[in-house]
């Protein structure tokens, strides 16, 4: 109910930043130490980070209360923007290289 959702919200919304943060971290590190290059890394970690949204969203639909499908929604809000702002820095950094290399 409407209650429920209002009183865990926030800590739906800590989790799943969290989670989805976490995706980009602990991807980063793992590419780097396997020596994989950087355009495979930012689509690894990209991947991780977004990984089964609409999957946990759709069992929470079938398996449980509407309730339990708001953490999968708003994770999937939630790795749009973060999905956003990392392609923006990935930009920025690409476009300062380019002038150091220049």
């Amino acid at each position: 109910n409407q209650k429920q959702i209002a009183e865990t919200g926030f800590i739906i919304f800590v989790a799943c930043l969290v989670q989805n943060v976490s995706g980009y971290i602990v991807t980063y590190f793992i590419c780097k130490a396997l020596s994989i290059d950087i355009s495979s890394r930012r689509a690894m970690q990209i991947e991780v980070a977004m990984q089964n949204s609409a999957l946990s969203v759709s069992l929470a639909l079938k398996h449980f209360t509407p309730q339990a499908a708001v953490a999968g929604a708003v994770f999937s809000i939630i790795h749009n923007f973060t999905g956003s702002i990392f392609a923006g820095i990935c930009r920025k950094h690409d476009d300062q290289e380019k002038l150091e290399n220049a």
